[in-house]
């Protein structure tokens, strides 16, 4: 391992890892995870269209099913390896060999608590989509401290990194909520102009950025709250 490559987990805890803004210090520090991050968008984009170009009968079939699982799957791989280079990007380079050492490492705990994560959320979006929201904004740290080295429970931790920084984390939320409605706008837009196997890839794509981005905003405000 290179001095340039040396893992986040090294540095020393109790700095803080944002400027004047997160989401602007989470943009500038993304792009030292470039490599692991680019890689499994454009693999994550490539079997998601490629999915829905296949155009399983929605039920019970085996190919809706194995589609879905699929999905699901390479959905997980996406998140553990942009929740890893986050992790690491918010404090030190994100290597390719580094972030998937921590994506290896840390695969099952986050598949498990990120399930969990996403069924709460489903729930509450059940009962109101309103709360829904509610519930994946008070949940929004669970993927990067399930990436991380604490111990514990990372829905304690993700807890504990909100009372430390109620008001950043309020400010960001409300932040990112604007520009995932604005997503949306834009996601219908370009299923309605441009469809297939190309309009599935390019929303996968840009909402594999995005989500590359405001994961790396909540990894600063993360790692800050140690």
């Amino acid at each position: 391992m290179t001095t340039t490559d040396t893992p986040a987990a090294a540095v020393q805890a109790g700095e803080r890892y944002y400027g004047f803004s997160a989401l602007l210090s989470g943009l500038g520090k993304m792009w030292r995870a470039t490599v692991p991050a680019v890689v499994f968008i454009l693999i994550n984009a490539g079997v998601q269209a490629g999915l829905v170009s296949s155009d399983p009968s929605v039920g019970l079939s085996f190919d809706f099913v194995a589609a879905l699982v699929a999905s699901v799957v390479m959905l997980l791989f996406l998140g553990a390896v942009l929740s890893a280079g986050a992790y690491e990007a918010a404090a030190g380079r994100a290597g390719f060999g580094v972030v998937m050492a921590r994506m290896r490492r840390r695969f099952g705990r986050f598949a498990v608590w990120v399930i969990v994560q996403s069924v709460l959320v489903g729930i509450a979006w059940l009962v109101w989509p309103v709360l829904g929201g509610i519930v994946a904004w008070v949940l929004v740290y669970v993927p990067v401290a399930a990436v991380s080295d604490d111990d514990g429970n990372p829905m304690i931790n993700n807890f504990r990194a909100i009372g430390r920084h109620p008001i950043r984390w309020g400010v960001t939320g409300v932040i990112i909520g604007i520009l995932l409605a604005l997503g949306f706008v834009l996601a219908a837009l370009n299923t309605f102009f441009v469809s297939g196997f190309v309009g599935s890839a390019l929303a996968a794509g840009v909402g594999g950025i995005f989500s590359w981005w405001y994961l790396t905003a909540w990894a600063c405000l993360y790692r800050s709250a140690k």
